[in-house]
């Protein structure tokens, strides 16, 4: 729902302890739900429309998901004395 002057219910969102953390903000311009939910998983703190935090934030738990995968299997080969990821 768009506001006063062009601004948008928005979320400023960032990972602390690999939970994301949202604050109710407004915003006059924000990214697309992909590069931000990356720009999140580098560390930095994201404005984010309102209309798109849900998908960003499961794009977040898919690349953590994805990422947890990588690891065990990363320990499995290493166990296995295997190395695929060099």
């Amino acid at each position: 729902m768009a506001i006063a002057g062009g601004a948008t219910v928005a979320y400023r969102c960032r990972l602390v302890n690999g939970t994301l953390q949202r604050d109710k903000d407004t915003a006059m311009q924000t990214p697309p739900p992909l590069p931000a939910a990356a720009a999140i998983m580098r560390g930095e703190t994201v404005m984010v429309a309102g209309s798109d935090v849900v998908v960003v934030a499961r794009l977040i738990e898919l690349e953590q998901m994805v990422n947890e995968l990588k690891e065990s299997q990363k320990s499995r080969y290493e166990y296995q004395g295997v190395d695929r990821w060099h």
